[in-house]
């Protein structure tokens, strides 16, 4: 979807905005549960945080901007007869 040329940039930089700021959502959500871990498990904890909110920072907006874009451009993924 992200690649279709059909697709006007404005609506895929809104999109991947709307992912970033999802993201950024689900990471304030983990934080108090975070923290708890890192207190339990100091040393594997803290690199377990660092790896996975580094895959989050990366692959999660794109997932989140894949689910909004048809929302935002329904024309584009209408089905013609």
């Amino acid at each position: 979807m992200l690649k279709d040329r059909g697709i006007p940039v404005t609506s895929k930089v809104l999109a991947l905005g709307v992912g970033v700021a999802l993201t950024g959502a689900l990471v304030l959500l983990e934080v108090p549960f975070e923290f708890l871990v890192g207190l339990l498990v100091p040393v594997v904890g803290l690199g377990a945080d660092v790896a996975i909110d580094g895959v989050e920072a990366l692959i999660m907006p794109v997932v989140f901007a894949c689910m909004v874009l048809p929302r935002l451009h329904p024309r584009a993924f209408e089905v013609s007869s």
